[in-house]
């Protein structure tokens, strides 16, 4: 659960697994510099050298409090996702990325099996699966992903009193298909109507908390309107970012950052 001080204050980001945490986090890192409780090499550490149950990046709010007083905090945010849509990204990351299931793995049994590891230990599968609500505190600022994040950089703005950072938020953990089991994987994530009504019972916490319903992937929110100066220099910015030279320096300085 990665934090940063700037303007004076402690600014904590509730990174919520498979809701665009790792694009934040490299916002972030570019707007704020370096991040605390983030530790992207976590994972592939020996267990017995880990200090947690989880990578730093995803520890619970219960758990945070533990070692840090949330009197310390002075601004809190999140991103959520619909709960169908991150179990269904968890998946595609499970077979794509981590390539920890194989890629024949059918959608609707992997969901079963996960679900149940998950009630009997939340802390299973780095806590990709763990209920939203479990990672946010009361309070917090939340922007949902279906809308896009030009709002969050408004609250940040906000926050810090500054409009200086980039206007703009990668897409830093793109899932890419470049393999027939890639595609593979993809044609068996079909949601079924009874994948849907289980997930809607194992997380009707964050459907009710966030606005979501299972008939519909939309937040129930309606999606916050940026300024008009806003979208021209978000447009401005994502052409930068998108020119080889940018990438290709963003990538490096993203790798020299890493602990």
């Amino acid at each position: 659960m990665p934090f940063f001080r700037t303007a004076g204050k402690i600014v904590y980001f509730a990174h919520v697994p498979k809701c665009a945490g790792t694009s934040v986090e490299d916002y972030l890192i570019e707007r704020f510099g370096t991040l605390a409780m983030l530790d992207r090499r976590f994972l592939s550490k020996e267990a017995a050298a880990r200090w947690s149950r989880t990578s730093p990046q995803h520890i619970d709010w219960q758990s945070l409090q533990t070692i840090l007083p949330a009197s310390l905090i002075d601004a809190v945010f999140t991103v959520v996702r619909h709960p169908v849509a991150r179990a269904e990204s968890a998946f595609h990351f499970q077979i794509g990325v981590e390539r920890s299931i194989p890629p024949e793995t059918r959608f609707s049994s992997w969901l079963r099996e996960q679900i149940a590891m998950m009630q009997a230990d939340p802390f299973v599968l780095d806590s990709h699966m763990r209920p939203q609500t479990d990672f946010v505190p009361e309070g917090a600022a939340v922007f949902h992903m279906e809308h896009g994040l030009d709002a969050l950089i408004h609250w940040l703005d906000a926050v810090t009193g500054s409009a200086d950072g980039p206007r703009a938020i990668g897409h830093s953990n793109k899932r890419k298909s470049n393999s027939g089991k890639a595609s593979g994987a993809h044609a068996s994530a079909r949601t079924s109507p009874e994948d849907i009504a289980l997930l809607e019972k194992a997380y009707a916490a964050d459907f009710a908390r966030f606005g979501y319903s299972a008939e519909d992937r939309a937040p129930q929110a309606r999606a916050p309107a940026p300024p008009e100066a806003f979208t021209a220099a978000r447009d401005s910015d994502l052409a930068r970012r998108n020119s080889l030279p940018e990438k290709l320096r963003t990538r490096a300085s993203r790798w020299l950052a890493r602990p």
